[in-house]
């Protein structure tokens, strides 16, 4: 998998060379053979949200 917007064509799988249509924000999953590229800044995104939700899960625990 791939996070980086240069590494890959806007219109094309890297993998299979399907015709893909890009997300809203980059990346794209290929409806031919499944490979995936995440938007830019992704992970860093994704990690804040999981923090986030295991701050509330643990505010809301009974202790």
């Amino acid at each position: 998998m791939t996070s980086s917007p240069d590494d890959y064509d806007s219109t094309n799988c890297v993998w299979c060379g399907a015709a893909v249509h890009l997300g809203p924000d980059g990346g794209y999953v290929c409806g031919q053979c499944t490979y995936t590229v995440t938007p830019p800044g992704y992970e860093k995104q994704a990690a804040a949200e999981r923090a986030q939700i295991s701050a509330r899960r643990h505010a809301k625990r009974p202790g």
